[in-house]
């Protein structure tokens, strides 16, 4: 999954649904997502209740199906669930301070 702190919920395309979870059966879904833009999005359904897991962690989180292709997006909502949200800048012990340099 592509990791896009831009979105709240965590998103599969309906074509990687099929092919992935072809036998994972579909709530429905009245959740209006809306993307960069202010454009409407509606999901197929919802998977509900999808077993993660991460760095020997289990979590079991719902996953929205969009129409058609596209990437599957890992959205804030699950960050969180996993301690990787919000972002945090931690102090390396061996430097003076955590500096960020862009050149």
């Amino acid at each position: 999954m592509e990791i896009d702190t831009g979105a709240y919920v965590s998103v599969i395309s309906e074509i990687n649904k099929n092919i992935l979870f072809p036998d994972f059966q579909l709530s429905a879904c009245d959740l209006q997502l809306r993307s960069y833009g202010n454009v409407g999005l509606g999901p197929v359904g919802i998977m509900r209740n999808v077993n993660v897991v991460f760095r020997d962690r289990h979590e079991k989180l719902d996953l929205y199906v969009m129409k058609g292709k596209g990437p599957n997006l890992l959205g804030r909502q699950w960050l969180q669930k996993f301690d990787c949200w919000p972002l945090t800048l931690q102090n390396d012990e061996n430097k003076d301070n955590a500096n960020m340099l862009f050149t």
